[in-house]
């Protein structure tokens, strides 16, 4: 019996892959349909300035997986030392994104990682905790900076409103006794069980992680504007800071909405507005097609990448 069980479960974990990537080919088939390729042909692209977006970009992907580390070795999860392994599995399980909704990047970090030996409720816990802190930080750092800025018509009122009333919930939330609280109620309605005070969060963790997400989000912003560079060379670097808010708050609004798979639509959509008050209207559209085919080329590079080096004999320290 347990034998015909250990058969049924490697087969659903076969299965259970092949359907992730299946869908997550189909989405990026999707979009990639209805995305006007064309406007990329009338413009000249320095790629110099690509290829130093290109390395900051992939070093982002590799900084989130270290974000992912330093959230699960502070709840004290057991077996990080296989770190390329679960390098790959962060690779693998951020292409998630591209399928609807919020649930496949964590539901894949948690369901491969917790093939490594690390523990579900600490993988559940970490992936809640980096979901709030990213929005958070990234959003609180878009809007610093926009606001700063002062230039007229950049966030219409009602949308200042907006912000203000989900930072100030966000935040709440973010406070160690309300987030194991709120944790703790989800995982005892549906595992009828509490949740152990070790799987809690703390002050130091939180701080910590949000700091490593705000540093996360600059370094996006400064892949951003290179893109940038590459198709307006005359770009005023004086509006430098301006395209780093730009692009945090377009990432953070995309993450919000969570029907969009990837934040796909809507960051280029809020990233295209704010773009047109500092690159002419043409060149705005072809840097925020090119951001999003650029993410995507690297996202596929991370994923490969990745993989090899996790089937390599060397494996790093």
């Amino acid at each position: 019996m347990t034998d015909k069980l250990a058969i049924y479960a490697r087969f659903l974990s076969r299965w259970a892959t092949f359907l992730f990537y299946c869908l997550i080919l189909v989405f990026l088939l999707f979009y990639l349909q209805h995305l006007d390729l064309k406007k990329l042909l009338t413009v000249r692209i320095e790629w110099k300035y690509m290829l130093a977006s290109f390395a900051l970009s992939l070093g982002v992907r590799y900084w989130g997986a270290l974000i992912w580390f330093v959230s699960l070795a502070g709840l004290g999860a057991k077996n990080l030392s296989q770190k390329s392994e679960l390098v790959y599995v962060y690779a693998k399980s951020w292409l998630g994104r591209y399928i609807p909704g919020t649930a496949p990047w964590i539901l894949g970090k948690i369901y491969f990682a917790s093939q490594h030996g690390v523990s579900k409720e600490k993988l559940a816990v970490s992936a809640l905790l980096e979901s709030g802190l990213q929005i958070l930080a990234t959003l609180i750092l878009g809007s610093a900076i926009l606001f700063a800025d002062g230039r007229s018509g950049v966030i219409n009122a009602e949308y200042i409103e907006w912000v203000a009333v989900l930072l100030c919930v966000g935040l709440f939330f973010m406070l160690p006794t309300v987030f194991n609280h709120s944790i703790s109620m989800v995982y005892r309605l549906f595992r009828k069980k509490p949740l152990a005070p070790e799987h809690h969060v703390n002050a130091d963790l939180i701080l910590k992680c949000a700091l490593l997400f705000s540093l996360r989000a600059l370094l996006n912003g400064l892949s951003l504007l290179f893109i940038v560079l590459s198709i307006a060379p005359d770009f005023d670097l004086g509006n430098t800071l301006f395209v780093i808010g730009a692009n945090c708050f377009a990432i953070a609004i995309s993450m919000l909405a969570v029907f969009a798979p990837g934040g796909i639509g809507v960051r280029e959509g809020t990233l295209l507005i704010l773009m047109n008050f500092v690159v002419a209207p043409e060149p705005a559209l072809a840097v925020v097609i090119l951001a999003r085919l650029w993410n995507i080329l690297i996202d596929i590079v991370f994923l490969g990448a990745s993989y090899l080096l996790q089937k390599s004999p060397v494996k790093p320290g």
